[in-house]
């Protein structure tokens, strides 16, 4: 299990950061930090929201990872909403102290088959697409990066399946915080055809202690081969 302590909220937060965000019993919506002064942050969700998420004086807590691997959730009150469809949120920085996860990096470039399926996306008609055969390119507990032939953009919402090994497999809920055009280059009967896709990095808006554990054992194991 990690070890657990307590820093400063001004820990790794810059402009353009993706987090995510929740009420105690709510569920995680993904985002990115728009502004930072001394006395708030300022948040837009990677969706419009016509229903208000949450409301101002709400306890939330804000959850970001930095490069490392290091998880950091911090506890806060919704100080307003802010912008159409209530898509930005300014949380009030009353209490500094953020809770920390400390991880070694784990992230390596490593391949591993998974699949996906599209749960939320920009362009609807994407929305419950499912790709079997993926494989990462690199993988951390925070996240994983791939190239696929779909279309996903920024803040897309996909649920993933890890396949470890043939006996262990790792589900998570992520969103996409990098889409940008790649080129991948294949043998077809003896030539080489350069074929267009798209290079997509995940964050984990849900991934559940257990399977945390298991998949940073899993890179442990495999950074001492």
């Amino acid at each position: 299990m990690s070890e657990e302590g307590i820093g400063s909220v001004g820990n790794y937060l810059k402009p353009g950061l993706a987090v995510s965000l929740q009420e105690e019993s709510g569920e995680p919506l993904a985002a990115t930090i728009e502004a930072l002064s001394p006395r708030s942050i300022s948040l837009k969700f990677a969706r419009p929201t016509p229903e208000p998420s949450f409301q101002s004086g709400d306890r939330v807590w804000m959850k970001y990872w930095d490069e490392g691997a290091t998880v950091y959730r911090w506890e806060t009150r919704v100080a307003e909403i802010q912008g159409a469809e209530n898509q930005k949120v300014v949380l009030s920085i009353s209490n500094k102290e953020v809770l920390v996860q400390r991880r070694k990096s784990y992230r390596i470039r490593l391949q591993i088959p998974f699949s996906l399926t599209v749960v939320d996306a920009v362009e609807t008609k994407l929305i419950g697409a499912k790709a079997p055969e993926c494989t990462t390119k690199d993988v951390s507990v925070a996240g994983l990066a791939f190239n696929t032939d779909l279309s996903l953009e920024v803040g897309d919402k996909l649920a993933l399946c890890l396949k470890l090994d043939p006996s262990q497999q790792v589900n998570a809920v992520g969103w996409v915080v990098r889409s940008e055009p790649s080129k991948r280059e294949e043998y077809q009967h003896g030539v080489i055809i350069t074929k267009r896709t798209n290079f997509v990095a995940v964050n984990f808006l849900q991934l559940n202690a257990e399977e945390q554990n298991q998949l940073l054992r899993f890179l442990r194991s495999k950074m001492s081969e």
